[in-house]
């Protein structure tokens, strides 16, 4: 029977879905500027979208509302939706605001961002990328508290449907806890709904229902599996309130229902197979039910008097179904763990991996306390004085381990492609002008890049005041001038020298610079400089694959992985030969020796060489002056604002780099790459950093020959640090 009811659930899902609509890219490209208004809007997501239940609305200065016409979904893509402008010729110049909200098509999951592009001011917008919301704090606590409801609730009805050989039940407290667990689970769920609600109308979370978005969930994948959970729950209050015999059993079988609900409407349809990938979900949260219902019914339900041998028989019989537990969770949870996150970036930089990782931390810690339990047991003269305080403590990590699996159910998996910047073809700038006193130079590398400067250098530095400059560019088409005037930065700490960003060039096209020139008590001298720009195009994004490829193995990191093994030895098995031990000794021992060899594998995942798909490529390219030479011009334009002169990395600190701290190219993990592992980070970037992929901007020859420099940087790095020993 339970079977076919845990079927009928899972048949509720007829089609895999994914996991949330993640903004991908837009027309108007984020951060850009057009010289003319466009007719319509474009957005792409990672997903298909439900335009009935998605959103899209354009605003110019002071929040005032552009008139759009209906919001469709392209009919050649079902990622795209797309919105026409009402009247584009009443656009005047200015920024514009999107604000969209897309809802998934797939998994019912709802997200919201919004970008900035100016139109007919050829001044890029400095805040302008896409950004998807931060979970809400209320489906987050609606999750937790459903999470905690059902999951306990199963638990302490298997607890207390299979250990009357044991242990008798306390009828009164297996009613108010069962009671209680099905309450907490309605209130999460009633959260829950409404934060997704809400995320969809923009409403705060106590205005008034919107029954057009109420109806359209509750027919959803989500909204029929939440029903059967409120079904559910309310069934369990009213077993628990008759309290007869078939009491505890009816609400063991009711909850894992409600867990299948809850595996029904996760993550785990996103995937290949995604009907085992719901029951690999079912069976994981069902091992984490048998478990902490049973610490629940330890601390709640048992009559025996702690200390007695009934209790001892107890905890015995209660510790293999805890080990048969703890096996469960841990391999359903790793199968899942492969689905879900895509590879060794996706891990340790999504939101995703970085929760997964600090959730197992805690899954270790509660096994490391179940372990010494176990000891405790096993001793000659068991302390089970102490068991009480220890399984409360196991309950109270997991509740916090339930907080974050709620934390996951609600960030998007890290199976998915990640963000890659293709890199557009650097132009250097380099021009000179004289009027009156006054010599101005002008130079800067370009890339499309938002973090690009433009440098001004007046000289003499003598009483200057003020450096006035003024863009202006003819549309082509329309005639139409376009420009800005404005005052550049003056650099601190160095005199004459003043800055500006390049996105006030935002259009790429032949530009006039007007500098003025202004000293105390002296006419301004004005000069005029031209830039041409034509050639440079906006960086574009593309996904590509996370993988977790191959690695090798350095002797630091063979070395960090064997004390690791150590430490797991020492904490596990060498305990059990040190007699005389208090039990609390013991237990901070263990959890010690653990916590140390957690350090040591970490230490060694840092360290291992990553192994691409380009590993056993040789450098074509021959070593010579002049290919040096050349070589060194294409670091200085594309490499050196991130990387450095040597190689060793920028920090953000850096006026001219906003990225974050940049990887150090004579590195020990740097220098252990072969030729072809670093010519392919250089042609296809590193999927979820800022390092972007410079294929097609540069020629594979070209690739090559930075990788020769970059064998140069690294030698005169080590021949540095060999005179300074």
């Amino acid at each position: 029977m339970l079977i076919a009811l845990v079927a009928i659930v899972f048949g509720l899902r007829a089609d895999p879905v994914g996991a949330h609509a993640e903004f991908v890219s837009a027309d108007p490209a984020p951060g850009s500027a057009v010289s003319g208004a466009p007719e319509t809007l474009r957005l792409t997501f990672s997903e298909a979208v439900n335009a009935g239940l998605s959103s899209v609305s354009m605003l110019f200065a002071e929040g005032k509302p552009v008139p759009l016409g209906a919001l469709e979904v392209d009919p050649g893509d079902s990622h795209v939706l797309t919105v026409t402008i009402a009247d584009p010729g009443m656009l005047s110049s200015g920024i514009y605001t999107i604000v969209w909200g897309a809802y998934s098509a797939e998994d019912d999951h709802a997200s919201s961002g919004s970008f900035t592009f100016s139109v007919g001011t050829g001044v890029a917008p400095v805040q302008g990328s896409g950004s998807n919301t931060q979970v809400r704090s209320e489906a987050f606590v609606g999750k937790w508290l459903e999470l905690v409801g059902v999951v306990l609730l199963t638990g302490l009805g298997i607890f207390a449907s299979t250990t009357r050989s044991n242990v008798s039940i306390r009828a009164a407290g297996r009613i108010g806890a069962f009671g209680v667990l099905a309450l907490i689970g309605l209130i999460g769920g009633l959260i829950s709904f409404r934060a997704r609600e809400i995320a969809i109308t923009g409403e705060r979370f106590f205005s008034g229902i919107d029954g057009d978005t109420v109806s359209s969930l509750l027919g959803s994948t989500y909204g029929l599996a939440w029903l059967v959970r409120v079904v559910v729950l309310l069934s369990v209050l009213g077993l628990a309130a008759w309290g007869g015999r078939i009491a505890p059993m009816g609400i063991a079988l009711l909850g894992l229902i409600a867990i299948a609900t809850i595996a029904l409407s996760g993550h785990a349809g996103a995937v290949d197979l995604s009907w085992l990938a719901i029951m690999v979900d079912f069976l994981h949260m069902t091992g984490a039910a048998i478990w902490l219902g049973g610490l629940l019914g330890l601390l709640l339900l048992a009559d025996p008097e702690v200390g007695s041998n009934a209790y001892r028989q107890l905890l015995r019989s209660q510790g293999n179904r805890f080990a048969a537990a703890a096996a469960l969770i841990v391999a359903a949870g790793v199968i899942s763990a492969w689905w879900h996150v895509g590879g060794r970036r996706a891990l340790t930089g999504s939101d995703y991996g970085q929760t997964l990782l600090i959730k197992v931390a805690f899954v270790l810690a509660i096994l490391g306390i179940a372990l010494y339990n176990r000891r405790v047991l096993q001793g000659e003269r068991p302390r089970l004085e102490w068991t009480p305080f220890a399984t409360g403590l196991e309950l109270v990590l997991a509740m916090v381990v339930l907080l974050f699996s709620a934390d996951l159910s609600q960030i998007p998996p890290a199976n998915r492609a990640l963000p890659v910047d293709i890199a557009a073809r650097a132009i250097e700038l380099g021009a000179t002008a004289t009027q009156g006193a006054s010599t101005v130079e002008l130079s800067g590398i370009l890339s499309g890049d938002p973090a690009d400067w433009i440098v001004i250098d007046v000289s003499p530095p003598d009483e200057l005041q003020r450096v006035i400059v003024r863009t202006s560019l003819t549309d082509a088409e329309t005639g139409v001038v376009i420009g800005d005037r404005f005052d550049a930065d003056s650099v601190a700490g160095e005199a004459g020298r003043f800055q500006f960003p390049a996105g006030r060039l935002g259009v790429a096209g032949n530009w006039e610079l007007e500098v003025t020139v202004r000293r105390g008590g002296v006419v301004d001298d004005v000069v005029s400089i031209p830039v041409d720009t034509a050639g440079l195009a906006q960086r574009s994004t593309a996904l590509v694959d996370d993988s977790w490829g191959g690695f090798r193995l350095t002797p630091h990191t063979a070395l960090a992985l064997a004390l690791a093994v150590l430490m797991l030895l020492v904490g596990l098995g060498g305990l059990k030969r040190i007699t005389g031990l208090e039990p609390l000794a013991s237990g901070f021992l263990l959890a010690a020796s653990l916590l140390i060899a957690g350090g040591f594998l970490v230490s060694a995942a840092r360290g291992v060489v990553p192994i691409t798909p380009e590993n056993g490529r040789s450098n074509p390219m021959q070593s010579d002056p002049t290919t040096l030479i050349y070589a060194g011009e294409l670091y200085r334009l594309n490499c050196l604002a991130c990387h450095g002169a040597g190689g060793a990395g920028v920090g953000r600190g850096n006026l001219a780099h906003l990225h974050g701290n940049s990887a150090d190219l004579t590195s020990a993990r740097s220098v252990d790459q072969s030729d072809g592992d670093l010519r392919y980070w250089i042609a296809h970037g590193v999927p979820g950093s800022e390092m972007p992929a410079f294929s097609p901007a540069l020629t594979d020859d070209e690739q090559w020959q930075l990788v020769l420099y970059v064998r140069e940087l690294q030698e005169a790095a080590t021949i540095a640090e060999e005179a300074e020993e």
